[in-house]
Parts: structure tokens; sequence; C-alpha cells
């Protein structure tokens, strides 16, 4: 077992209770988006800290393996994307982290899909972990391409864990990444795995899903047999399991910040009595696997001398998230600025990170926009466009953009005015729009109609931004009330 020292976890395992017979230990993560070195938050970090690492959670986790050794190591998915060594190695990067870190259970979540089903095959056998995901099925035989289920034995109690992915991944991804792929309701496949390992005189069942909190409450209403859900994809801080019946639900944030550490006790059916905490994986308190830490170092050390470099400074912090941000506003003006459009919008989905005030780093924009979108620009005549305002306030689909500024009702979600540029939208006139080919991929979801006109730029985005602020130089982004709540 690795080397760590830590005075933190050293007291931990001095106080904790003797691992009982009868108690099962479970250390969860989720949505690292291959945030493989330690990042430092911009919300909720008062210390000014970093948090995070593979190298520094992998350490965590051995320590936890000291007190708790029979603890079962689970990550909910969507390790790919947000980095760019998982842009620029397509995941392979985090293939090979995880072949050292060893998780014992690996259900697939949707950015695994991002460069493409053909690309995530290819790795499959160069795991050494197993992955799962019952709902993805092979298009034409309708069969599980991946695992769908293992059966563990803890001292007598046959304990199984089943994985599935969101059954959205065709509104999650370009549809050209899924295919040769068919996506099963994710209730469906779990209540028909649940009736198959109920014949298998199993204990307890936990679902380890990529499916997003709101969805796990869904599922453990609808599938009220099931234990324990592991959770992943909506980044949700759960420091307390929420319990939904006799179905207990965790989800670790995202990014490696924390380890979710679920400890219980069960009868023959059921769980009798938890414990559950959060433990955030501070790299100061503790010395790095030195393992993982090689393989980090070699696919970081591929990319530093060009990602490291200054090309800006940021007067005040960006942040994302929200009908409007200060980061959102920033992004689109510069869409709508390089492609000389009347308005932008880009998805909140698409925005990755927060960046504090400071330097920004190539690797800032990297992380900010990962997906390495392009831009498509199409023309809608002034009718077009006040149909697609208020089809996106009334069905919530509000986005960050540029050139609009709307007055929405707060009460029951009524637009009461638009300006485009200023001025009342002109029902005869033919506006320019631009945005990413993920959202015109899912046009239809995001504006309530699939223009019939579109122009493929081949602009990529963090190209496009990147040269922004290398011009911009000292950038002081403000939130500028382009939707306005009465």
């Amino acid at each position: 077992m690795k080397k760590v020292i830590n005075s933190i976890l050293m007291i931990l395992m001095l106080v904790s209770l003797v691992f009982a017979n009868n108690e099962v230990v479970i250390l969860h993560w989720n949505d690292v988006h291959s945030h493989n070195i330690p990042w430092k938050p911009v919300r909720h970090n008062p210390e000014k800290h970093f948090v995070g690492g593979y190298a520094y959670l992998d350490a965590y986790l051995d320590s936890l393996l000291i007190v708790y050794p029979e603890a079962l190591k689970i990550n909910a998915g969507d390790d790919f994307q947000g980095t760019p060594v998982s842009s620029i190695s397509k995941g392979r990067s985090q293939i090979e982290i995880l072949n050292v870190v060893n998780p014992d259970f690996f259900t697939i979540g949707n950015h695994e899909f991002d460069y493409s089903w053909a690309n995530f095959l290819k790795l499959i056998p160069e795991a050494k972990f197993d992955i799962y995901g019952a709902n993805v099925l092979d298009a034409k035989t309708n069969e599980p391409l991946l695992k769908e289920y293992k059966i563990y034995d803890f001292n007598g109690k046959k304990i199984a864990i089943l994985g599935v992915t969101s059954d959205d991944l065709p509104g999650l991804t370009l549809s050209e990444n899924l295919k040769g792929l068919k996506i099963a309701d994710q209730i469906e496949t779990v209540k028909k795995l649940v009736e198959e390992l109920k014949q298998k005189n199993i204990h307890l069942i936990i679902a380890v899903t990529h499916i997003g909190f709101d969805e796990d409450k869904k599922l453990a209403k609808a599938v009220p047999e099931l234990d324990l859900i592991v959770g992943g994809h909506s980044h949700t801080y759960l420091d307390e399991a929420v319990v939904i019946g006799n179905v207990h639900i965790v989800q670790a944030a995202a990014y490696g910040r924390y380890i979710g550490e679920f400890k219980f006790s069960c009868d023959e059916t059921k769980i009798t009595d938890f414990g559950y905490k959060l433990i955030e994986v501070v790299s100061k308190n503790i010395s790095p696997s030195e393992d993982v830490k090689k393989v980090v170092d070699k696919f970081e050390n591929r990319v530093a001398k060009e990602m490291d470099i200054v090309i800006g400074v940021l007067k005040s912090d960006w942040v994302k998230g929200g009908v409007e941000s200060n980061l959102g506003d920033w992004l689109t003006d510069v869409m709508k600025k390089e492609t000389r459009s009347d308005i932008a919008f880009t998805n909140n989905g698409g925005i990755r990170k927060d960046l504090a005030a400071g330097d920004i780093k190539v690797r800032d924009i990297w992380e900010i926009t990962p997906f390495g979108n392009t831009f498509i620009t199409f023309t809608i005549d002034g009718k077009q466009l006040l149909n697609m305002v208020e089809y996106m306030v009334e069905n919530n689909r509000l986005m960050p953009q540029s050139g609009l500024k709307i007055t929405i009702k707060r009460d029951g979600n009524k637009l009461l005015k638009v300006l485009v540029n200023g001025e009342k939208i002109d029902p005869n006139k033919k506006y320019s729009v631009v945005t990413n080919n993920y959202v015109f991929d899912h046009t239809k979801g995001y504006f309530g109609f699939v223009p019939n006109n579109n122009i493929k730029t081949g602009l990529v985005d963090k190209d496009v931004f990147l040269d922004a602020v290398r011009e911009q130089k000292i950038i002081d982004s403000k939130i500028e009330g382009r939707i306005i709540f009465e």
C-alpha cells in the first residue's frame, strides 16, 4: 500500500470505531472531469486552499482504506472532459490514472461519450477496472454493451451493485457520438435488474447512477427495493444522505474536491443504521500517491508549457451559472462580435469553470470551454425570434446571451418585453443568430424549433475566446441585467 502522511486522517484512524463485522463502507466520488491536479475553488473557500488532484484523492482513499480495509471504492462517472489533457488524449489520461487508482466500480457518465462511443470502445480493453452501464445497448440487438452489475459477499450478506447512466444521453451529447447505441430508460432498466437480482437471494441492492440528484429521487420512489443510490452528474453537494422511504441517496459534488464516506449496518433486508460525511481533499494536508502522481505528471508535462502561458488579467471573478452570469455575458459578447451577429447564445452546461480574479492562462480558457465546440450561425425573422424567446421563457430554457434585453413576469414565467440591441423586434426584419454546434444540434429543445438555414463557421470556441483575451488583456466583467424579472 502506498505511503501517505496525513495528520488529519491519522487522527481519524485513532478515533474511528473498529471495523465491525456487519458494517459496510462505501468510499465514493464523481464528476472529476479530468481535474487531475489540485485547483483553487472560487466558491465556499474562505481559506483559499487548493483541493482535489487525483494523486491527493488517491492518497486520501489509501488512508481511509487503512481504517476500513474492506471498503469499496466507487466512481459514479464523468471522469472525462474538462481539462486539456483529457481533450488532447481523448480520455486516455483518465483511463491510465484510474488503472492505478483502481476503483471497484465505475459507472459510465455522459461525458465519457464526448469523444464518441467508437473512441470509448477502443479504450475499454485498456481499462484494468470494471466499467458498468446497464442501459447502454447495441442499437441492433438491444443487448447491453457494458457490464450490468456485480455481486459482493460481506460476511455472508450478498450485496449487488448495478450501474446506469442517463437516458437523456441523446440530449447531453452530440448525436454523432452515439452511433450504434440505444440508451434504455433508466428506471425501467433498474426495475428489470432488481427483479433479476431478487431471484439470486440478494440482501441489499446499491445503484451507482449517473443521472443527477433529481432523477435519483425519482428512481428511489419508482424502485423502493433499492437500498442505496450513489449518484453523479448533477455535481450535487450532499453533506447528509437523503433518505426516501428506505432508499438512501448520496453524491460528492464534483472535480475531486470531496470523497463521500457512507458506513452502514444491515440485516437480511435493509440498512439498519448508517453514518455519512463528505471528506474534503485538501492537498496541503497529505502527501500525494507517488504512482498516481507519476501518471498525472506524464500527461500534464506534455501540455504545461503551452497551457500555463499568461495571456491576460481578470479584475473580478468570473462566475458561471444562472440565467445570466458575468462569464456568460463575456463569452456571448465575444461570439456576437466575432461572427458579426445580432444575437448570441451559449448553454450553461458548456461553461465548465469559475475563475478567480488574477492572471488568465491558456489553460483557464480550455477549462472554461473544454468541448472544442464550433460556432454556427442562422437567420430568422422578427416573428420567429419573438416566438423563440417566448418559448425559452415559458419553458425555462433561458441561457447566457448577448444582444437581447428580456423582461419577464416572475410569477408565471411570462415574457413582458424583449429588445434586440436596444430596439423593439421588427417582425419583418431578418436577424442573425450565433450559437455553438451542441446547442444547434438540440435547437428543438432549446428554441422550440429547428432553423432551416445555417452556416458552419468552422470557428472553434476556445480559439476565439483565447484571441479575445489576448486582445482585451485586462477584463472586468459585470452582470449587465440582460434578463430582468418583475
